[in-house]
């Protein structure tokens, strides 16, 4: 064949315009069905003439796509057949077809009534005085019979045609035949008619195979290559982005080239047009995702300016310019505020966070553009694509900010709580361009950061947050790095030594409270567990000292102070100091475990009220045949503080099972009570006044002697090992405690060994432990307290300790 040089150049800039104006002018058909869906009839085939035009320029395009214009010595180059506007003109036939589709039952409607009144009487007045052999006029007479019995009223009931489109075509087998005495030929009008009718009767019951003859795509099956390519630049421009999932759509025309003598390629063919919808949806949504991660990066940054912390920032900035300024130096370049990024002098002008939110916008929409999407007998979701991926999207994000800059510091709760709230804003944007329901997502993803990291995928708050803050409290308490501070209900640092772990800012009233609103009555739970299998460590050691000292401890609990001078005890207790010190860890512990749960209390009575009240007035009114344990559960879960923890309870459970364990525990209140007043001795055990406390934890030891006695008995008492009522037997225990803490203690303020004498030191500040025991603890009362030791070297010890203070504050004063 020869082909001519000149009209081969012309030929891809003649389709292009074809190419153009069908992409406008199927815009416009959309446009008008749309508003006006009653000229969808009418106009029905103009419609299906554009879509037919569009359907030949697609496939034009994709078969000279692949041919090798080289050997036709023409000027002509591959880049003449790359259109990245024909995702636009693939949209336009899919959107028409499916107008059409779900307008069918409106377009029956009329062209029935069509059929019946103008087609039918045009038919009639055509054969009337027709001159036509017996057998012909019969299937003439059939077709009037046929169109004048429509039931036009009853449009849902099905109609079938197909018997009178084949008599049409058994018509014109018999009249062209030279011998018939009716030449169809010579009827022209007949032949018009009854061609209409086909078409009409076509619109009624065969639609889909009418839809399937005008935009069969079918032969793209064979051109992966260029779909393929296609897409992706489809996806690289915004403008196209939008119709990107009209591809995976194009997929369910590839059964169509399949047919019933060659049955083995249905498998074939469906699962190769399945793989690629799947692709081409996957690909759409991690574009989406891709463009938005790095939008909501930006927008977190954005948020992080509203944060108080950049406000004392701004504030310390405009304070060193200011002295520069009287210094005459060169003062630093403003810090941007908040909303500068919004100034422009053109509304043209896009930054790239405007860029990445219009790139994330086309590609949702395009997602949002169909609700299923049906290849070989599989439906497809697209929606649920980018579902999927916001889900692992949101997960991450949270997982990527636990930490600071290097990995090292975690972020503080509340710092971390305001970059969540952006990240929910930035979501909660999107359900405006796409059908979302953020709520489920931030349900879901949120819930699962509550729970321990082997409960979920990937890094978890409650697990870092759990993890991070029990080694850096364990790890600074057992250096003496820091010491809790009832009186500011925090942990502060001890003469700033831990500069790696700013007790102070991580474990304040607010930063505990952001803590708890974001792990949730489920992550403070799992932390009260695995702070409370810490301390299980620590009393297991505590338990294997005291069974070494056990011979000693028990003649210690029935000998009067007289009988053991302080300085013959401490030679002859074996690991006293180290058992202290676990105690030490195990109190402090078990402070920060209330300071939890107090700040739980807090956000629960502002996020549920009432079912808070509920909780309480349960756990109040409990009838006696309800197990304790259970209100005791929902109440601590509810942020409620107990007498018997729960999670402590079943941490020391196994130390609670042997029938002596109840000898071993009062052991362990007396092995307490005799290695108390050997801190006197130690210069770290002075109290100090600011934060009423002593600067080695010592006091941390009653809420240890407090919680662990409750717990034990509790158990003991729940396990039918002590058949007393709880509240007689702890009763009993602590009267025990306080009597030998006290004979302790009084035996220190009457020690008769001079070189002894001198070396305590902390004398004072060890008495007002006694009164804070009194305090912690709900079985010892201020009477017990005075029967045992004088109130008077309680108030002289406060005295003594004010004075100190005020000594100290003096001498500074004068320094300075």
């Amino acid at each position: 064949a020869v082909v001519s040089p000149q009209s081969t150049g012309d030929t891809p800039h003649k389709h292009q315009g074809r190419r153009n104006y069908l992409r406008l002018m199927l815009s416009e058909m959309i446009n008008i069905v749309t508003s006006s869906p009653g000229l969808i009839a009418p106009k029905l085939l103009l419609l299906l003439d554009a879509m037919s035009a569009a359907t030949g320029e697609v496939l034009w395009l994709v078969r000279n796509f692949a041919t090798d214009w080289r050997k036709y010595r023409v000027k002509v180059t591959q880049d003449n057949f790359n259109d990245p506007l024909m995702a636009q003109l693939l949209h336009g036939i899919d959107t028409l077809s499916r107008l059409i589709k779900n307008y069918h039952p409106l377009i029956k409607r009329y062209f029935l009534q069509y059929l019946k009144q103008s087609d039918c009487i045009e038919l009639r007045h055509i054969i009337q005085n027709f001159p036509a052999p017996e057998e012909e006029s019969l299937l003439l007479t059939s077709f009037i019979d046929k169109l004048g019995g429509l039931d036009i009223t009853n449009i849902e009931a099905e109609e079938d045609f197909k018997p009178l489109r084949i008599d049409w075509q058994r018509l014109q087998a018999y009249t062209n035949v030279s011998q018939s005495q009716l030449q169809l030929k010579q009827h022209e009008g007949l032949a018009i008619c009854m061609n209409t009718i086909e078409y009409h009767t076509r619109c009624v019951d065969s639609m889909d195979n009418l839809l399937k003859e005008v935009t069969d795509l079918s032969n793209l099956c064979f051109y992966q290559k260029f779909i393929q390519d296609s897409f992706q630049k489809c996806l690289e421009r915004s403008d196209t982005a939008p119709y990107s999932v009209v591809y995976a759509g194009v997929c369910s025309h590839f059964i169509n080239t399949c047919n019933d003598y060659c049955p083995e390629e249905h498998c074939f063919i469906g699962k190769k047009s399945i793989d690629l919808a799947n692709h081409f949806l996957d690909m759409t949504a991690r574009e989406a995702q891709r463009y938005l991660e790095q939008y909501c990066l930006e927008r977190i940054q954005m948020h992080m300016l509203t944060h108080p912390s950049f406000g004392a920032q701004l504030m310390a900035e405009a304070r060193n310019n200011k002295e520069r300024e009287a210094k005459k130096e060169r003062i630093a370049p403003p810090i941007p505020l908040p909303g500068a990024e919004s100034k422009k002098s053109k509304l043209e002008d896009m930054t790239q966070m405007d860029k990445n939110f219009a790139k994330m916008v086309s590609h949702l929409q395009a997602l949002n553009t169909l609700p299923n999407l049906v290849v070989w007998q599989h439906t497809f979701a697209p929606r649920e694509y980018i579902i999927h991926h916001l889900d692992e999207l949101f997960n991450r994000l949270i997982s990527k900010h636990i930490f600071q800059e290097g990995g090292q510091q975690i972020q503080l709760p509340s710092i971390m709580s305001h970059r969540l709230v952006g990240l929910m804003d930035v979501f909660r944007q999107l359900e405006s361009y796409i059908t979302l329901d953020t709520s489920r997502i931030f349900n879901v993803i949120l819930l699962q950061h509550t729970q321990p990291e082997e409960n979920t995928p990937g890094l978890t708050l409650a697990s870092q947050y759990t993890k991070w803050y029990l080694d850096k409290l364990e790890e600074h308490i057992k250096n003496g790095e820091v010491c809790f501070a009832p009186l500011r209900k925090c942990f502060v640092r001890k003469h700033q030594m831990a500069p790696n772990f700013n007790a102070e800012l991580y474990t304040n009233i607010a930063e505990l409270q952001a803590l708890a609103k974001m792990l949730g009555p489920y992550g403070i739970k799992y932390l009260g567990e695995q702070l409370m299998e810490r301390c299980e460590r620590h009393v297991h050691e505590m338990l294997s000292i005291v069974q070494e000292n056990k011979e000693l401890l028990i003649q210690l609990r029935a000998c009067t102070m007289d009988q053991f001078p302080t300085g013959m005890i401490s030679k002859q207790l074996k690991r006293h100091d180290v058992f202290l010190g676990h105690c030490i860890v195990v109190g402090a512990l078990f402070n920060f475990r209330r300071l939890t749960v107090s700040a739980l209390k807090t956000v629960v009575a502002k996020r549920a009220p009432f079912l808070q009240k509920c909780i309480l007035d349960y756990k109040t009114n409990i009838r006696p045949e309800v197990d304790p344990s259970i209100p005791d559960e929902m109440a601590s879960a509810a942020g409620f503080e107990v007498d018997a923890d729960p999670a402590l309870c079943a941490a020391i459970q196994k130390h609670c099972n042997n029938p002596n364990c109840e000898t071993m525990w009062t052991l362990f209140n007396v092995m307490v009570a005799v290695t108390l007043p050997l801190q006197s001795l130690d210069i770290n055990s002075v109290y100090r006044t600011p934060i009423e406390g002593h600067e080695n934890n010592l006091h941390c030891v009653s809420t240890a002697v407090t919680w662990l006695s409750s717990c034990v008995y509790t158990n003991l008492v729940r396990s039918g090992l002590e058949k007393e009522p709880l509240n007689v037997i702890l009763k009993e225990r602590m009267r025990e405690f306080v009597e030998k803490v006290s004979e302790r203690m009084l035996k220190l303020q009457l020690e008769e060994d001079k070189e002894l004498q001198k070396e305590i030191k902390q004398r004072d500040s060890l008495f007002i432990l006694l009164e804070k025991m009194v305090r912690d603890s709900n079985h010892i009362t201020y009477d017990m307290l005075e029967n045992n030791f004088p109130f008077t070297i309680l108030r002289n010890s406060y005295r003594a300790v004010y004075e100190n203070k005020k000594k100290k504050q003096q001498k500074i004063e004068n320094e300075i």
